[in-house]
């Protein structure tokens, strides 16, 4: 798999939910990463548990999208997705902090 294959199908958009959503539910328990892991199988590798994919929403909070970044440390590849997003003077998720040099809201 390459890397702008990854970013490319990133499962953020299939999924209703950003990356490190993903990422925090693989960690919670082991049924989880059991869900998480047939989902991974069932789209060809493409659901990947770390941070980097998130989706793109308008201002009345519709989602209009996705976009993934891989190729840094997670948290880099999603500061690099929120900055293209906010250049696009669009929203990322609520649950996303609107500054892109910080990428957990409070």
């Amino acid at each position: 798999m390459s890397r702008p294959n990854a970013a490319i199908d990133t499962p953020a958009l299939a999924l209703g939910t950003d990356s490190r959503h993903i990422a925090d539910r693989y960690e919670q328990e082991l049924r989880q990463q059991g869900l998480i892991d047939a989902l991974n199988s069932m789209s060809d590798g493409k659901v990947i548990p770390l941070p980097g994919g998130l989706l793109i929403q308008n201002q009345a909070g519709e989602t209009l999208g996705a976009v993934g970044v891989a190729g840094a440390l997670s948290e880099e590849d999603e500061q690099c997705a929120l900055a293209g997003i906010h250049a696009l003077e669009l929203l990322p998720p609520n649950r996303i902090s609107s500054d892109p040099n910080q990428t957990r809201s409070a």
